[in-house]
């Protein structure tokens, strides 16, 4: 059975598509997993780097009608990873939604211990849109650990707190979901931002040991791929040794 882990932060550009697709790639080509992408943020930025944005059934489809796993599931050009795509559709599912109609999140679980109890599939990763919203709410309840990436900084920090709040929330209904821990990322040598680090790891939650460095060639390296369509995937994405600080 595979493990599901959902990558959320309330707070956009903390690396949370970054965290997704490297670790997809990297269990897959390093580590020789099988790997589910489930992009379930409606930018759709993990979808378009894998060329699945011209998918005609999405993620969208699997919460609004039955769907398979045939029809949504696309294999990328990484051998051993296939991913749901995203779509703008998806913000047309909201908290209230999730509120009134309780069958959203509860369809998506039966989606998932349907299409995926049984499946080939070592890890599922879901890159959840930032904020609280139906949809993130939905693939934090399906996960078994939580990966929060935070970028240092006062309001990050801060919102984490909030985050761990609602992610307990949530555990309430299903108490097995851990958090896994925080991943620092965009890490750099500044006083502001080790003060940072250390205020955060003196918080009431997981920080993983490993931190995530500030770099160009994440930026370069995404630019360079959209740009020639053919290019070798892995030329792409960024190393890890070149990422831990």
């Amino acid at each position: 059975m595979a493990v599901v882990i959902a990558i959320t932060n309330q707070k956009g550009g903390v690396g949370k598509t970054a965290t997704a697709i490297n670790m997809a790639s990297i269990l897959a080509t390093e580590h020789g997993k099988s790997v589910l992408l489930i992009d379930a943020d409606p930018q759709a930025n993990a979808t378009r780097f894998f060329g699945g944005d011209h998918a005609p059934v999405t993620l969208y489809d699997v919460f609004t009608r039955p769907s398979s796993w045939d029809e949504c599931c696309w294999m990328t050009q990484v051998d051993g990873v296939d991913i749901i795509p995203a779509s703008m559709d998806l913000l047309q599912l909201d908290v209230a939604a999730a509120t009134a109609d309780k069958s959203l999140v509860s369809g998506f679980g039966d989606f998932m211990a349907a299409e995926f109890a049984e499946s080939d599939y070592d890890y599922v990763l879901i890159d959840c849109p930032p904020g609280f919203t139906a949809v993130s709410i939905a693939g934090i309840s399906v996960s078994d650990d939580i990966i929060i990436p935070a970028k240092v900084d006062a309001f990050a920090i801060s919102g984490i707190d909030e985050l761990t709040a609602q992610i307990r929330a949530v555990q309430t209904v299903r108490s097995s979901i851990r958090i896994a821990g925080v991943l620092v990322t965009m890490w750099h040598n500044a006083p502001v931002v080790t003060q940072g680090e250390q205020y955060l790891r003196a918080m009431d939650v997981p920080v993983f040991e490993t931190t995530i460095r500030r770099t160009d060639k994440m930026d370069e390296a995404i630019d360079a791929f959209l740009k020639d369509e053919d290019a070798v995937l892995m030329e792409c994405v960024i190393n890890p040794m070149d990422t831990v600080k």
